[in-house]
């Protein structure tokens, strides 16, 4: 995972690129799913640790003044697996939150730019189908995995 850390850190130099970075080994359960994420980006004290408001905080980051973002779940085949009913919660409102960065918002309120976000999901190779079978029934669509 630091070869790709390094990777991205090359690739933004200059820019104002946020990295947030969390794991899924610590992110087994929903509580812990929040504090990792909120970690992560960091969010705002008043991130109330439920879907609605990771809703609202991915789709916000003004805090972070960033000109693209990228999440790197690192054990991701991990990530909510003590309570699996929540995966497809998450990839949904993360597919949301993806679309609304890279597409802008023409909000009154709230307009964006287009704003690159992209998110990686990292396990080790023997992990590799176990996470893209529950990425799937998750309906998350997987472009491309490579290896490092």
């Amino acid at each position: 995972m630091s070869q790709l850390l390094e990777q991205v850190a090359n690739q933004s130099a200059g820019s104002k690129h946020v990295t947030a970075y969390m794991k899924g080994s610590a992110a087994r359960d929903y509580d812990s799913f929040f504090l990792e994420i909120a970690l992560a980006f960091p969010f705002p004290d008043y991130f109330g640790r439920n879907w609605p408001a990771l809703n609202d905080c991915l789709n916000d980051l003004d805090w972070l003044d960033a000109d693209s973002y990228l999440l790197c779940i690192a054990d991701a085949d991990q990530l909510l697996l003590d309570h699996e009913a929540h995966l497809p919660t998450f990839v949904k409102y993360l597919k949301k939150s993806v679309k609304e960065w890279v597409n802008g918002r023409d909000d009154e309120e709230f307009p964006t730019l287009p704003t690159p976000f992209h998110v990686v999901f990292h396990c080790t190779p023997e992990q590799e189908q176990t996470l893209r079978d529950r990425l799937t029934t998750a309906n998350m669509l997987i472009e491309k995995t490579c290896a490092l």
